[in-house]
This record gives structure tokens, C-alpha cells and sequence, in this order.
């Protein structure tokens, strides 16, 4: 359909027999025929007054005084006259207009009265909201003078959810996807936005963003909010000829529909909530088991919700009696039911109990019971209530309290110490573990509070509040290691884990804290870091004393092969070679402690009693530390057979008195003591590295100024001191734990400031078979030969050095530079040698390698290992175990001759270091 089809049906239905125009055919007809006999009067009234002057008072003709000529005074006379009487007509059709307009004013008030009679019987009837406003918007529009009529209704969250309406057609459809678009027409704003009706004079001018704009020709446009109790319903719009529109009676009677639509929608909104309700408080009733019931003291009826008779298993229909619903009741409950209804009754005491039932059916459930009694004129009317079956919530209470007694025991049975707590810091339950470890007993531990200032001191405010944080999730959170301080002063390290258990039958939020004791673990730990932080240290040291040896090496042989071109000579050069060779010697020693401290050094260990020992060292040792100081030794009653290189447990027991006499100054008492220790599994898995056994332990005691904590953590780093500049090298005490691990021992430390030190060294103990000292034969032979000696070592200083040390003693030298032309030089076979001097450290092929392929051609071949160091534990084993001789870097000449000396000279393979 076209717009100007659209216009033309709107304009036919203008007018329709149901707008009632303003004047019908009858009222026109009358005003015209009043106004006409008006007229006709004033005209009579001239043609009277001319013939009257005609025939007394001029003498003219009639036509003269009646038309052409009249006198003026006549003239003024005639038409005063006339206006007179066309006055009186338009006051009669004036008359004639007021009557009608109040005629029509009247029935259209009528007829509103009657749409609005029709619109209250269609409300009262109508229950379904899109009913209701389709009916109303047909009868607004059948019953008055509204060309369009439509209602568009909200819910209760502003949604727009049912729309009607009459003689709009097509076009409402646009208007309704607007309006669910959000789109605000105007004449919604202007409703929405004020409780008044909105009038506008002309909607194609003003609302033309709306879709029936257009069709209003001569239409005036009203709306109004349908709004009932502050509640919004909804919007009321028609279009209505301007005039009626314009009327205020009209108006407030097109409120009242609008007002009478809004109660009605208002009603019917709250009766399905109301009905919602109802259905929703049934269902509630059936899932959650609450029935009501009622007692009427005046006529002793009892009324049930069906729920109660499902509780008690009876049929519906069976008419609930007070006497025989007591005999439902379990024996122990029927007592307290009856004590409750009866304070309720005499004294108005409501009540709100559980009971043991026996149903009809016989079986038994759990009830709660809750009554309220209505009290007027000093008695109770009526009672009434709930039952709930708790049946389930009794099973699961039951379930939970043999669950909360397996729980707690579980939690007692636990190893590890466990605390159960609440938000407010109320300690609910520890385990006997926490009792045992702290020390703390029960009654000490009622809060959180209480127990961390226990047991963190200076901490406890920082722990708290992270105790406090805890609860600020439910997942399970690692808090960390702390530093705990038992009942008997004891630090110890734990570790926390705390997880969510829940909410108490209090509302309280509760914690469970579960602790592992890390103290022997982390005290293992340090152990083990201290040993790689030596090993690592060792290794370095190792290698600055390898590399360190090879360059004393030529220092200590040249000065001595100078020195000995100078016997029986004097001079400076004599003096600065002698100093040389003494700065040189010392240089040696700290390579030889470096070595000592790394391990790496070759051991000539042999079973030795250390109480028969330690007596040929008493006068060295007193005359180290000096006669101010007390030496005293207390032997073990039983030898202490051990396993030691000894030389190198001298240097251990030299070392620790030495330490001692610098923490002694002005004197003191130096005690050595020996016993026999027994290390048990618990010692040894608490101690890292440390293995079971018997141990021989070595004290060294003395009552110097003692160590701090601080210090007694660095005493055995590599050149850590407590001495002054130049003093000390920091190396003695690591020496002494570089010696001890080597011997498959440990060590450990006692001090306290100004109580003094204890030292305890710890040796396994081996069998009671006692090796005798071996000691050099004095020969008369000269430490020099003829004999062939193939000389690998990749060092040319040394390796020329020595070539030089040989070949000035008489022997026969061929020199190769690495392993690798040592076995090929070996390989070809040309020259068949008396003595192979090879260094462990070579590049290409290690001595080692050199060795057994060397001794794989010649078996019985000797052999003279040399090195600044021994790389590792492996070669320093294979040299003690196949019996190679060795010689440590920096050798002098003559310990260089003497040792190839006696290995020539031995008649079969050497069986050691001879």
C-alpha cells in the first residue's frame, strides 16, 4: 500500500460515524433559518419606518425615502434598527452554538464515561496481561472518538514485553522495533521523563521520527505512563481530534482509563508473582521437607501441608487428629513434644525442638518441630508451624562426628606436628608430635597469638600477619621455613604447609597447618655445600699448586746446581743463590698445604696406633707453643689402631696446637685427648658424608678467647684468619680438613667466646695389626750412574732441568715432550731403557697411559712417577696400588738422585716408594 492510500483510509476513517463531528446537517439549517428571520425583521423594520415617513412625515416619494434618497437621520434610524436585529440573530445563533457544543461536549464525556465502564468490566475479567490491553485498545477506539489507539506494557525490569493496538495496521510493527530497539520516541520521553499526560498539537510536525506521524491528518496526539504503586506498566497512546483533546475534563477522565489499565496490569503482575510465589514456596516446601500445620484450640482441628503427611507416611486424605499424631512420636521424643505444645499453649512460649519419629509405616526419621503460638485476650487462639524432616542432616551429623573422631585421630597418628585452627586465632587441636617437639603443652597453646610469641620472639608480629593473609584464599599454600624457639630454648627449622578445612558450625573459616622439621635437613645441606665449596676451592688450589710446582721446580734446581758449583766458596752471589733457594723451599710448602687442603697429594698411609704416636710429638709440640702454655695429654686406656699417612697427621696435630697457641697469647692450658667413639645411624644420617663405624677421635682443647658463630662457619675456608696482616696464610686449618676427608675422617668444632675451643678429629679404627716405620738404609753407593732413562714431561723448564740434574750425574737421557711421543718412541722399539721417569700430567696421553703400555712391552720395566700434583683420586690410587714409585714436585737434586739411585739399584720391581 502506498503513503497516499495510507492517508486517504486514515482520512475516510476522520470521518466515521464514531468521531462525531462538530456539527450535524439539523444545527446548520437552524442557525441559517434564526439568522434569516433576524434579518428579515431589520429589513421590515426599514421598509415600516420608510413608509411611515412617506405618509406623515415628508413629502416625497416612497422610493426616494425607502431607497434613493432616504433623510440621514432616517438613514441612522433604519440602520441601527437593522444592526439591532442581526444582533439578536447572532446572540439566538450563538445560543443555538452553545447548546450544541454542549450537546456534543456532553455525549462525548458520555461516551467516555461508558468506554471507561466497558474498560473496568474488561479488567475485572481479564486475567492474561495481552488480553487484557488487546480488548482495551479495541474498545477505546470502538467507544470514542480516537482514530488509533496502542499500549505497550513492561515487566518488572523495564522490558518491554506485550504491545496491542487499534486501526494502526502495518505500521506498528515499526513502531514495536523501534520501541525493543531502545529507540525513545518522544512521546515516550515525554511521558517517562513526568508523571502528566503528553499532548501533542500536531504529530506530523512533532513526532516525526515515529512511524505514525504521518497518518495524523488533523489528529492530536496523547500519551500517557501507566504507572501504579511507583511501579512503571507501561505507555497508553492515542490520536484524538485537537478539540477533544484540548478538553480538561477529557483529559483527566482519559487519565483515569490510563490510571485504571495501569492498576489492572499492577494486579495482574503481582497476582503471577504472587502465584510464582505459592508455586515456588510448595516446591521450596517439597525439596527442603518443611510442611506447615495449624491447630485451632477452639475447635481442636488439625490442618497439614501435604509435605507433613509425606513426613509421617500417611495418606493424604486421613484427617490429621492431635491425640494420634503423639503416638507417631519416638518414646524419648513424645515427652518433650507434649512439654513444648503445652508452654506453648498456657504460657504463649513458642519452640523450636528436634524429634525421633515413627512414621506410620514404622520406620524412624528425624523431625524439626517449630511452633508459634497466637496469644489474644490473655490465651492462646491457635497454633501453628513447621515440620522439617531432618532425617538426612541427622545421618550426615552423625556421619560428621565419626568423621571429625577419624580425623582427629588420623591427625594424631601423624609424624609429622599438626595445628588446627580458626580466623579468629583460636587453636582448635595439635597433634601429640607439636606437644612432643615443642615442648609446649596444650593448656600453653590456646591461641595463635600466645603460641607465636612462644615461639618467634622478635618475629611473632610478622607471622601473625601472614598467618592472617592465609585466610585470604582457600588453596593450599607453602608459608615457608621458620625459625621456631622450643620450651627448652632449642632452634629449630620448620617448614609450614597450610590448606583450607573449611567453615565450623560457628561460621569461623579454620586452617590446618602441617610441618615438616627441615633442621637436620638443612643443616645436611650446609654440610653439603661447605664440601662443595671445598672441593671446588680444592680443585682450584690443586691446579695453581700443579702449575705453581712445575716453575719452583727450576727455581729449586738451578739454585742448588748453582750452589753446588760453589762449594767451599764465600761471596754475595753464594748469599743471594742460598736466599733464593730458602724463599724458594717456602713457596713449596704452601704448594704443599694447597695440596694438602685439595687432596690432592699422594698418601703413604700404613695402620699406626695414634696413642703411640702422639707421645714422640710431645716435645716438638711444647716447644712450638711455648712454655707459658699447659700441654697435657690424656691417652685412651685401648690402642686406636687407624689408617693414616703419617706425615701428614703430624702436620694435622701441628697445625690445630699452632691454632691453639695464637688463641692463647698470654697463656693457657693445651689439652690432647684420645678415645675410642662409636658413630650410629641416626649421627651419621644427621652428618653429611659422615659413615657408621668406630672411630678413633683426636681432641685438641684449650681455654683460649673462643670463636663466635660467625667465625666457627668460614674456620676451615682457604685463607680465611683471624691473625693479623702477614701473620698467617688462612691455610692451616683447611689443611687440616683437606687432610682428615682424605683420610676417609671428619672434623668438627666447639667454642664459645671466651670459654676457648675444642677441635675433635675423627679417624676410622682398623684392626690392631701395627705397621713398624720403614727407614732409608745409609748406602755408601754415589748417586750416580750410566744407565739409560727415557724422560717424558711436557714442561720444558722442568723437562730440561731435570735432563740437566741426570746428565751431570753420568746417565744416558733421551727426552720426549708429551705421552703421546713417549709411546711412540717406546713403540719403535730402538732403544731398550733401564728407568722410565714419566709426569701424571701430560697432554695426549697421561702418565698413566705411558706406564701400562710401557710396562705392557717390558713387565719387570721400573718406573719413576713425578708430579706437582695427582689429578685425582683414581691416579693416586693406581700408584699406591701397583707399587710405582713417585716423587713430589719441586724436588731438590739430590732427592731426585737418591730416589732413581735406589730404584736401579733394586734387585726386583719396586713395591712402593723406596
Amino acid at each position: 500500500m502506498s503513503d497516499s492510500d495510507e492517508e486517504c483510509e486514515f482520512a475516510e476513517r476522520s470521518v466515521s460515524p464514531n468521531h462525531h463531528p462538530e456539527e450535524d446537517g439539523v444545527t446548520v439549517v437552524k442557525k441559517r433559518f434564526y439568522f434569516a428571520f433576524f434579518l428579515t425583521l431589520g429589513i421590515a423594520f426599514w421598509l415600516l419606518d420608510a413608509t411611515l415617513d412617506y405618509l406623515f412625515f415628508f413629502d416625497d416619494s416612497w422610493w426616494n425615502l425607502f431607497i434613493w434618497n432616504p433623510p440621514a437621520h432616517e438613514l441612522f434610524t433604519r440602520l441601527l434598527g437593522i444592526g439591532i436585529f442581526l444582533a439578536g440573530g447572532a446572540f439566538v445563533t450563538g445560543l443555538i452554538d452553545q447548546r450544541n457544543r454542549a450537546q456534543l461536549r456532553m455525549g462525548r464525556l458520555n461516551r467516555t464515561l461508558r468506554a471507561i465502564r466497558n474498560v473496568n468490566q474488561i479488567i475485572a475479567s481479564e486475567r492474561d496481561p495481552q488480553k487484557l490491553i488487546d480488548r482495551v485498545v479495541t474498545e477505546l477506539t470502538g467507544s470514542l472518538s480516537f482514530q488509533t489507539c496502542w499500549i505497550a506494557a513492561v515487566d518488572n525490569h523495564g522490558e518491554f514485553t506485550h504491545f496491542a493496538q487499534s486501526q494502526v495496521g502495518e505500521p506498528f510493527e515499526q513502531l514495536k522495533g523501534l520501541i525493543n530497539q531502545k529507540d525513545q520516541l518522544r512521546c515516550m520521553e515525554e511521558v517517562f521523563s513526568s508523571n502528566r499526560t503528553a499532548f501533542f498539537q500536531d504529530v506530523r510536525e512533532e513526532c516525526r521520527d515515529c512511524p505514525l506521524a504521518k497518518f495524523g491528518i488533523e489528529r492530536s496526539g496523547m500519551s500517557h505512563r501507566l504507572m501504579h504503586d511507583d511501579r512503571m506498566l507501561g505507555i497508553l497512546t492515542v490520536s484524538v481530534h485537537w478539540k477533544e483533546a484540548r478538553d480538561p475534563e477529557f483529559q483527566t477522565l482519559f487519565t483515569e482509563v490510563a490510571d485504571d489499565i495501569a492498576f489492572a496490569l499492577d494486579r495482574i503482575n503481582k497476582d503471577e508473582e504472587l502465584s510464582k510465589t505459592q508455586e515456588l514456596l510448595h516446591e521450596t516446601g517439597q525439596m527442603a521437607l518443611v510442611g506447615g500445620w495449624e491447630l485451632n484450640l477452639d475447635t481442636g482441628a488439625v490442618h497439614w501441608t501435604p509435605v507433613i503427611f509425606d513426613i509421617f507416611e500417611m495418606d493424604e486424605g486421613t484427617a490429621p487428629e492431635l491425640d494420634k499424631t503423639l503416638d507417631l512420636f519416638a518414646p524419648d521424643s513424645q515427652p518433650i513434644f507434649e512439654g513444648a505444645l503445652r508452654k506453648a499453649i498456657e504460657e504463649g512460649q513458642p519452640y523450636d525442638i528436634e524429634l525421633e519419629l515413627i512414621t506410620k509405616k514404622g520406620n524412624h526419621r528425624w523431625a524439626r518441630a517449630v511452633g508459634l503460638p497466637d496469644w489474644a485476650d490473655g490465651k492462646c487462639q491457635r497454633l501453628h508451624g513447621t515440620f522439617q524432616d531432618i532425617t538426612d542432616r541427622r545421618k550426615a551429623e552423625m556421619e560428621s562426628v565419626a568423621a571429625e573422631h577419624r580425623f582427629q585421630k588420623a591427625l594424631k597418628a601423624l609424624p609429622f606436628p599438626t595445628i588446627l585452627y580458626a580466623e579468629d586465632g583460636e587453636i582448635l587441636f595439635v597433634n601429640p608430635a607439636w606437644i612432643e617437639i615443642t615442648g609446649y603443652s596444650r593448656e600453653a597453646m590456646k591461641d595463635i597469638r600466645g603460641w607465636t610469641e612462644l615461639a618467634y620472639g622478635e618475629n611473632a608480629i610478622s607471622v601473625l600477619e601472614g598467618i592472617e593473609h592465609l585466610f585470604d584464599g582457600d588453596d593450599p599454600v607453602n608459608e615457608g621455613i621458620f625459625e621456631v624457639t622450643t620450651r627448652d630454648g632449642k632452634k629449630r627449622h620448620w617448614d609450614f604447609s597450610s590448606a583450607s578445612v573449611g567453615v565450623l558450625p560457628d561460621g569461623r573459616r579454620s586452617k590446618i597447618s602441617i610441618v615438616v622439621d627441615v633442621t637436620d635437613r638443612l643443616a645436611l645441606e650446609h654440610q653439603l655445600r661447605q664440601a662443595q665449596k671445598m672441593e671446588i676451592v680444592g680443585q682450584l688450589a690443586g691446579g695453581v699448586a700443579h702449575d705453581f710446582n712445575n716453575i719452583l721446580q727450576g727455581l729449586l734446581g738451578y739454585a742448588d746446581i748453582a750452589l753446588d758449583n760453589l762449594e767451599g766458596e764465600e761471596g754475595l752471589l753464594k748469599e743471594c743463590l742460598e736466599e733464593i733457594d730458602r724463599g724458594a723451599n717456602r713457596a713449596a710448602q704452601l704448594t704443599k698445604q694447597l695440596l694438602a687442603f685439595s687432596r690432592k697429594q699422594v698418601l703413604e698411609p700404613k695402620r699406626i696406633d695414634l696413642n703411640e704416636l702422639i707421645p714422640n710429638l710431645l716435645k716438638m709440640i711444647q716447644r712450638t707453643i711455648g712454655e707459658d702454655i699447659h700441654l697435657v695429654y690424656s691417652p685412651s686406656a685401648e690402642p686406636l689402631v687407624i689408617h693414616v699417612d703419617e706425615t701428614q697427621l703430624e702436620q694435622v696435630i701441628l697445625n690445630l696446637c699452632v691454632n691453639a697457641r695464637d688463641a692463647m697469647p698470654a697463656g693457657g692450658k693445651l689439652t690432647l685427648q684420645t678415645e675410642s667413639v662409636t658413630v650410629d645411624e641416626d649421627y651419621s644420617d644427621s652428618h653429611f658424608g659422615v659413615a657408621e663405624g668406630e672411630y678413633a677421635q683426636l681432641s685438641v682443647i684449650d681455654t683460649g678467647m673462643g670463636m663466635d658463630s660467625e667465625t666457627k662457619k668460614r674456620i676451615f675456608d682457604p685463607f680465611f684468619t683471624t691473625k693479623e696482616v702477614g701473620k698467617g696464610t688462612g691455610l692451616g686449618l683447611s689443611t687440616v680438613y683437606g687432610i682428615v676427608s682424605q683420610h676417609s675422617g671428619f672434623i668438627h668444632v666447639y667454642s664459645e667466646i671466651e670459654e676457648g675451643t675444642a677441635f675433635k678429629v675423627y679417624f676410622p679404627i682398623m684392626d690392631s695389626v701395627v705397621e713398624t716405620r720403614r727407614t732409608e738404609q745409609s748406602t755408601e753407593q754415589s748417586p750416580h750412574g750410566d744407565e739409560r732413562i727415557l724422560l717424558a714431561e711436557d714442561d720444558s723448564g722442568v723437562r730440561s732441568l731435570t735432563k740437566r740434574i741426570l746428565s751431570r750425574a753420568g746417565y744416558r737421557v733421551t727426552e720426549v715432550t708429551d705421552g703421546e711421543e713417549a709411546v711412540s718412541f717406546i713403540d719403535q722399539g730402538k732403544e731398550r731403557f733401564d728407568l722410565l721417569i714419566v709426569d701424571v700430567v701430560m697432554p695426549k696421553k697421561s702418565g698413566r697411559e705411558v706406564t701400562d703400555f710401557y710396562r705392557r712391552r717390558h713387565p719387570n720395566a721400573k718406573v719413576l712417577m713425578m708430579s706437582g700434583y695427582t689429578s685425582n683420586q683414581v691416579t693416586s690410587s693406581y700408584i699406591k696400588e701397583n707399587g710405582i714409585p713417585f716423587i713430589s714436585k719441586p724436588f731438590s737434586r739430590k732427592m731426585l738422585l737418591t730416589k732413581v739411585r735406589h730404584i736401579l739399584d733394586a734387585r726386583e720391581k719396586p713395591s712402593g716408594d723406596a
